[in-house]
């Protein structure tokens, strides 16, 4: 009797563990589209040399950040899909083992699921929140953005107005990465609080 209940539990768990791999990324962030970003990269550095010199050593330095964090990002969000996988290890093998009983291990994973969706219910709420944040930060770079290219299809470029434009830029990159930082950060207190060892 135990091993058709365990092969039926075993599948179960499977499937479970797949669920459960999802709570990881629950707060995953989708990476920018690579081609379009490099290039507006290039041109936004092209700009920054042709019209403010004295901020493209900050732009670059932001750049590089934010490059850095999202690196960072995938590499923590990885970590905590293989943590959230080994917890329902941890319980298949003990159901395995004979350590616990089908019901408690059914138990353990009734409350890992529990868990698991309050975190990524919660998660949600502050992702939707940053989301909304960044919806007003995009909306201003791109009106800075169709300033800038009227400014460029001018005879001749204001150089003054260009720096105004690229200052705001850097500016609102700032607001983004600092948004960034802020949410990882709350994200990672959420995710300790749920899943503290």
């Amino acid at each position: 009797m135990m091993k058709k209940t365990g092969k039926v539990l075993l599948i179960v768990a499977i499937a479970f563990a797949l669920l459960v791999g999802t709570a990881a990324t629950a707060f995953a962030e989708e990476p920018p589209a690579q081609g379009n970003r490099q290039r507006d990269d290039k041109a936004l550095t092209r700009l920054f040399i042709q019209y403010d010199s004295d901020n493209l050593d900050a732009y670059m330095e932001l750049k590089a950040a934010h490059q850095a964090f999202h690196e960072e990002r995938r590499d923590i969000n990885q970590e905590a899909k293989d943590d959230a996988r080994q917890a329902f290890m941890n319980i298949l093998n003990a159901l395995l083992d004979e350590e616990i009983t089908v019901v408690e291990a059914r138990e353990a994973f009734d409350a890992l699921k529990e868990k698991t969706d309050a975190f990524k219910e919660e998660a949600k709420v502050i992702l939707d929140a940053k989301k909304a944040e960044n919806e007003g930060i995009r909306e201003q770079l791109q009106d800075i953005r169709a300033q800038m290219r009227d400014a460029l299809d001018e005879d001749e470029v204001d150089a003054d107005q260009m720096a105004s434009l690229l200052q705001q830029t850097l500016v609102l990159l700032q607001q983004h990465y600092d948004l960034d930082v802020s949410t990882a950060e709350q994200v990672d207190a959420l995710r300790a609080e749920y899943f503290a060892e």
